[in-house]
């Protein structure tokens, strides 16, 4: 396994691993532990949007900063205040990855292969084995990503709706971005395609356990077809 900490001791300087996290008591100290095999912990940021039980408290005890929002707020409202936060504190990279098991930590390298590079400015993980995701998942992210495709410079984008993803954080278009909940994933990408950036993706592994999804695929689906409407006019 590559180990960047080994081969370049200033690769983590600028980088922030950012979880974002609602309710995740079950799933976040192992999450946390796993990935701080692969990174520093001083490079792990938690946001905890407005969890009702103990996640915030179980991450403190890992000695992993984290950023509490007082209500939920959505998941592109936790990550925006992430991504301002590593922004001011000078990070150069972001890579997300959500806080119930789904995304293996391992999956690091192939992200970090793409940001030493230099050639990206956005890497998107794409889960290769699908077939334990409900149809109509499958079928919403397959949709949003062929759209997502055209719309953003005609860059392929095989998973729309992975999660799993990386960003150079001078690149993110933060006076621009305006969802606050599951469609900020598509935004983002949406922005960042009319802006020219350059995409890459990494194929990664499928996880599932126990954990239920936060995304519904009917009305999220709605709401990205009102997204990229209104895309016409940006």
């Amino acid at each position: 396994m590559l180990n960047y900490s080994t081969l370049n001791k200033t690769f983590f300087d600028h980088l922030f691993i950012v979880i974002p996290v609602y309710n995740e008591v079950r799933f976040i100290a192992g999450v946390l532990q796993q990935i701080m095999l692969h990174v520093p912990a001083e490079c792990v940021l938690v946001v905890d949007d407005g969890s009702t039980d103990e996640t915030a408290q179980v991450v403190e005890e890992l000695s992993v900063p984290v950023l509490c929002q007082s209500e939920n707020r959505g998941k592109g409202d936790a990550l925006t205040r992430a991504f301002r936060y590593v922004r001011r504190t000078g990070g150069e990279w972001v890579i997300t990855l959500d806080g119930d098991g789904q995304h293996d930590p391992a999956d690091l390298d192939q992200f970090f292969r793409c940001i030493d590079s230099g050639d990206y400015d956005a890497v998107i993980g794409n889960r290769h084995d699908r077939s334990r995701m409900p149809l109509l998942r499958r079928i919403s992210n397959g949709a949003t990503s062929v759209v997502l495709s055209l719309c953003s410079g005609n860059q392929r984008i095989e998973d729309s709706q992975c999660g799993f993803r990386a960003f150079r954080v001078d690149k993110i278009p933060f006076n621009f971005l305006k969802s606050r909940r599951f469609q900020f994933e598509s935004e983002i990408l949406l922005r960042m395609g009319k802006m020219g950036c350059r995409f890459a993706q990494v194929p990664i592994s499928t996880r599932y356990g126990d954990e239920s999804s936060s995304i519904r695929p009917i009305s999220d689906t709605v709401r990205f077809i009102v997204l990229v409407i209104k895309s016409f006019f940006w």
